[in-house]
C-alpha cells in the first residue's frame, strides 16, 4: 500500500538516480515476513517461499525489498534519468 502522492518504482537503479539527483526516497519493502509457525521451519522450498511473500537469510525471514518510493512529482524524472544510463551507460 503506497501513501497518496507516491509511486512505486522497481529498479535498483532507480535508488543511483535518486541519490545522483539528491531526491528523498524510501527502499521499497514489497513483501513482509509472516509471524507464524512458517517462520520456524529452517528448511523451505524457494518457489513456497516466493509464493507466501517471504525469504530466508541465515534461518531468520526477511522481507522482500525491490525498488524505491518517491512522490510523483519527481517520478517522471527519475524514469528518464534510469533510461539514460541503461542505454548510454550499459547499465
Amino acid at each position: 500500500m503506497l501513501p497518496e502522492g507516491a509511486v512505486h518504482l522497481p529498479s535498483k537503479l532507480a535508488a543511483k538516480c535518486a541519490k545522483m539527483l539528491q531526491v528523498d526516497y524510501a527502499e521499497a519493502i514489497v513483501r513482509f515476513p509472516l509471524p507464524s509457525i512458517l517462520s520456524a521451519f529452517r528448511f523451505i522450498d524457494e518457489s513456497i517461499s516466493d509464493q507466501i511473500g517471504f525469504e530466508f537469510r541465515q534461518r531468520r525471514a526477511t522481507p522482500t525489498m525491490s525498488g524505491i518510493v518517491v512522490a510523483v512529482e519527481i517520478a517522471e524524472t527519475l524514469r528518464q534519468v534510469r533510461s539514460y544510463l541503461n542505454v548510454s551507460l550499459g547499465y
